[in-house]
């Protein structure tokens, strides 16, 4: 299959006569019975403006050649995508989400039984204390003259308060921006979350008592434990969200237990290479961990890698093996969660499942649109007019980005996984080589700055 000859220097035939010999049949990406050559495709970045030539951004988009091509040939097959299967693989990290959230809310359910006689004990002498102050931050540099302005001002709100005035009025001198922005609360805490003495102030304090001024290293304080019908809600929801907090770290404990999870010898080195070029083994099926009823592959780490910040995949490529097995333990307790969410029946809503396919939908439906399916494609086509209509989409698709006249839309990132794993496919490490010198040679006969980068 081939690509437009993007050109804008007005490169003449003769020129290419001098440019790094290149076997005009090498080829540098292949998807089903479509071919990218790597002569096609190198004349294409040529004439990329601002596309630097590195080898790593030529694979990118050699993958993305892929992506189009697989997706435009299914949809001129008549596949509309829209099958469970493909719809739940395509949106795998909500769904796997929404069971995790799931699975978590049957614990809590079951675990905790939040009745309100049970929330008035809770927050009358439990461990947990919902609290609200005010600062006044004193700087590290501070004399003894700002010092002692801090505790005037602070001992001057503290008896308006305890005269009636309002605490969302005081509270707009705070210092604490988070707390302030809260309305001063500082949300459930349990003994030990604090500084010491803000901890032992938090502690003493009845419902609904206010606090003397005292000192921390942060500043002046006035301290205030609201009464528990005021906070209710508040109070109800920090709890919950603190016992699931403890509730899942004894679960996440557990788990490779249960499940028998063991890593292979040379797990983080493994782990390590695959982040170093994830696009090259984004279908390796190589083991990194193994547990009873499944195993962990560097497919799977490269899927969870790409739901991560990208500061995460530098983090790994440079880091110790202590931090990759760690960071390993954590891909895996989701997955584990999930595997239990499964396994104790958890399912999705027919509301949540009726909001994933639409956004599905939406999301083929941009990418078609985007591509100008309707445009190339015949629904009458078969055989080889059909393969020629998918080429020429995907030949305008490339010509009208390089040329940056469309900004392009791609296949979303697991939904390609999908047509991947369905179809023959490979990008070639030594065509990607032939493109990168040959394209380089090009811009340079053409007398183009190079891009930086």
């Amino acid at each position: 299959m081939g690509l437009p000859r993007v050109n804008p220097f007005g490169i003449v035939a003769s020129v290419l006569s001098l440019t790094v010999a290149c076997d005009s049949g090498a080829w540098v990406a292949k998807a089903g019975p479509y071919t990218l050559t790597a002569e096609e495709f190198a004349e294409t970045l040529a004439g990329w403006e601002n596309l630097s030539l590195r080898e790593t951004e030529v694979e990118r988009w050699a993958h993305r050649w892929v992506e189009w091509t697989l997706f435009a040939d299914r949809i001129a097959g008549g596949d509309s995508l829209t099958d469970s299967a493909t719809v739940y693989q395509a949106v795998w990290p909500e769904v796997h989400e929404l069971l995790f959230r799931g699975y978590q809310a049957r614990v809590l359910a079951d675990s905790l039984d939040f009745t309100p006689a049970k929330i008035d004990s809770a927050y009358a002498v439990g461990e947990y204390r919902l609290m609200y102050h005010i600062l006044w931050r004193i700087r590290l540099a501070a004399g003894e003259s700002e010092r002692q302005l801090a505790f005037r001002n602070a001992e001057a709100a503290r008896a308006r308060l305890a005269a009636g005035a309002r605490w969302a009025v005081e509270n707009e001198a705070s210092s604490d921006l988070w707390a302030r922005e809260r309305g001063g609360s500082l949300g459930v805490v349990g003994r030990g979350d604090m500084l010491p003495v803000f901890d032992s102030v938090t502690f003493s304090l009845a419902p609904g008592e206010l606090s003397g001024t005292f000192e921390t290293e942060h500043g002046v304080h006035v301290a205030w434990r609201p009464p528990l019908e005021e906070v209710r809600e508040e109070f109800t929801e920090g709890l919950r969200d603190v016992r699931l907090a403890e509730i899942d770290a004894a679960f996440q404990l557990e788990l490779p237990v249960r499940y028998d999870l063991t890593f292979v010898d040379g797990a983080a080195a493994v782990t390590q290479r695959a982040s170093e070029r994830p696009l090259a083994v984004i279908m390796s099926d190589e083991r990194i961990a193994a547990y009873r009823g499944g195993e962990f592959t560097v497919a799977d780490f490269i899927r969870r890698l790409r739901m991560e910040p990208p500061n995460l995949r530098f983090d790994i490529r440079s880091g110790t093996e202590e931090f990759i097995l760690e960071q390993l333990g954590v891909f895996l307790t989701r997955e584990l969660t999930v595997q239990t969410a499964l396994d104790a029946g958890v399912a999705l809503t027919e509301a949540q499942d009726a909001e994933l396919r639409f956004g599905h939908r939406q999301n083929l439906a941009d990418v078609q649109e985007n591509m100008q399916l309707d445009r190339f494609l015949d629904d009458e086509a078969t055989g080889g007019q059909r393969r020629a209509q998918v080429e020429q989409a995907v030949r305008e698709q490339f010509a009208a980005v390089a040329r940056m006249e469309r900004i392009p839309r791609f296949v979303p990132t697991y939904l390609s996984d999908v047509l991947r794993r369905e179809s023959s496919w490979r990008v070639s490490d030594r065509g990607i080589q032939t493109v990168v010198q040959r394209a380089t040679a090009l811009r340079e006969a053409s007398g183009a700055n190079a891009p930086e980068g």
